[in-house]
């Protein structure tokens, strides 16, 4: 008895997690939909408007990691400044952002990005990630 406690609780807890995960997806996948759709974004359902993002969420990880690495690493090693890293990430994070949502908007025809809409969205999302471009608190090794 204690054990099926134990399983029906991880499943609750698991079904929990999944719910408020589903939530914040929808949620800001409806945000950005609505503010691509300002600048000309097109689409059959707000499902696959859901979709849109979450594919070029997942496809666009590698390029988000490394549009971080390189502005981080730069500044670390002291190449360039505080401001030129965040330019260049900034640059970047939305030539990454515009690159795989056109490819993910090739890929479905049920929906329809313009090129301004793209460039809106990956130029806001990468100003609110600019934040995480600082220096740290680790001196390079010298010599």
């Amino acid at each position: 008895m204690k054990k099926l406690k134990q399983i029906l609780g991880g499943l609750l807890g698991t079904g929990v997690v999944f719910l408020v995960l589903a939530a914040v997806v929808i949620g800001l996948s409806s945000l950005g939909g609505s503010i691509m759709r300002l600048f000309g974004l097109t689409f059959t359902s707000g499902w696959k408007v859901v979709q849109f993002f979450v594919l070029s969420g997942i496809i666009g990880f590698p390029l988000e990691v490394f549009a971080k690495a390189l502005p981080r690493s730069l500044l670390s090693l002291q190449v360039v400044g505080l401001t030129g890293a965040r330019v260049l990430f900034l640059v970047l994070d939305t030539l990454g952002t515009v690159l795989v949502m056109s490819g993910v908007d090739y890929m479905m025809k049920s929906v329809s990005a313009t090129t301004l809409s793209m460039v809106v969205i990956g130029l806001l999302m990468a100003v609110l990630d600019l934040k995480d471009i600082h220096p740290s608190d680790d001196k390079p090794p010298e010599g």
